[in-house]
């Protein structure tokens, strides 16, 4: 699916105005751009408008995001806090660096500690930088990377007490 962003585009199939778009194949026609519904019609596909609605939050969360008042100008970065994670970003006048300080736990004392993670890359925008800040922590690629590189931590909050009760 493809978020078009605005009533752009059109479905091939019944010629109305569409946001989302769904590339699908069938063998006597080819490869067609529908709509939602078209692609639920034709493809028996369900949950496709829960899956849309989704987009559109994440979308609406992402502009949100980008222009918060939470970001805090510093002397040479900008800062926020954002779903239990510290967004550093390092601005000198020819890129931005990307810094995440994220909560992890050590899986046998749960002791608690903060990580910070470097992103290599240089960012040629500060929205540039935010964006990738934003995409790694909402897809979960940053958690995937944290269960790969600490193996003897978790970044997920134990549970409190730390045993079921069986009564």
């Amino acid at each position: 699916m493809e978020d078009l962003e605005d009533l752009v585009g059109e479905c091939d199939n019944c010629h109305q105005a569409i946001r989302y778009a769904h590339l699908i194949s069938h063998p006597d026609w080819g490869f067609i751009t529908v709509g939602s519904q078209c692609a639920e019609n034709l493809t028996s596909e369900y949950g496709l408008s829960e899956r849309e609605e989704e987009a559109k939050k994440l979308a609406q969360r992402y502009k949100r995001y980008l222009n918060s008042p939470k970001w805090k100008h510093r002397k040479n970065g900008y800062f926020m806090d954002f779903d239990d994670y510290y967004i550093k970003i390092w601005d000198n006048e020819d890129y931005c660096k990307l810094e995440i300080v994220l909560p992890l736990w050590n899986r046998q004392t749960l002791e608690h500690r903060y990580e910070k993670i470097c992103s290599k890359q240089k960012y040629a925008t500060l929205d540039d930088a935010k964006t990738q800040a934003f995409k790694v922590i909402t897809d979960g690629s940053l958690i995937k990377y944290c269960e790969r590189h600490y193996t003897n931590d978790t970044p997920h909050k134990p549970v409190s007490g730390g045993y079921d009760n069986y009564d």
